[in-house]
């Protein structure tokens, strides 16, 4: 039941990327519905793992230094760079998915990466921001009382859902450049007369009709 709940939200957000591509056709009801429960198991299993990163980092550390021999151990410095990247890493990877799977349309993985990494690199930015505020002013709970933690958890996602779309439009803009700009040999200009670019899709469910 929760998880069907929650599936609305996730049912939301798919909405909001598809009409950042423009796209009005819409997939069987029960294919829709079972990308948004998936979803909502894809983002417990993500905060899960970002959660552990750190644990899970240390016991792969120690399984390497376990069968590893003595001289081929990576240093301390190497793990803790292993650690700090792994984050940002998974945030890159999320936003690639739901820019690649979500939208119903036949999307390259070439157009996809650079809105997938923009959007990374203002999230990552937006999150650095949004925690030094948070410690730096505690208006939530000076204006909300108890329930100011909620407040900014709510601002918060306002915030990430606001960057999702952002990134989804790049991306589709991406999509729509590189469709009109593609050479015969494949070589794609992706940047001039950007601003210029008009997003146009093929729905997924037509072109397989076809």
């Amino acid at each position: 039941g929760l998880v069907w709940a929650s599936s609305a939200v996730f049912g939301a957000v798919r909405k909001g990327i598809n009409t950042a591509w423009g796209v009005t056709t819409s997939r069987p009801f029960l294919r829709e519905r079972l990308i948004d429960i998936a979803l909502v198991l894809g983002a417990g299993m993500l905060v899960l793992i970002v959660l552990f990163t750190a644990p899970i980092i240390e016991v792969i550390r120690g399984m390497v230094e376990f069968f590893a021999a003595e001289g081929e151990l990576p240093g301390d410095l190497v793990w803790e760079i292993i650690i700090q990247l792994a984050s940002p890493v998974l945030i890159f990877l999320s936003f690639m998915t739901l820019y690649r799977w979500i939208p119903n349309a036949n999307i390259h993985i070439i157009y996809v990466l650079p809105g997938a990494l923009l959007a990374s690199l203002i999230f990552i930015a937006a999150q650095m921001g949004f925690i030094w505020y948070i410690g730096k002013f505690s208006v939530y709970n000076v204006v909300y009382g108890s329930i100011g933690a909620l407040m900014a958890l709510l601002a918060w996602i306002y915030v990430s859902a606001i960057i999702l779309l952002f990134g989804a439009q790049l991306t589709s803009m991406f999509h729509a450049y590189g469709i009109r700009t593609s050479r015969p040999k494949g070589r794609l200009g992706l940047w001039s007369g950007f601003g210029r670019v008009r997003v146009r899709v093929i729905p997924a469910t037509s072109h397989n009709e076809s």
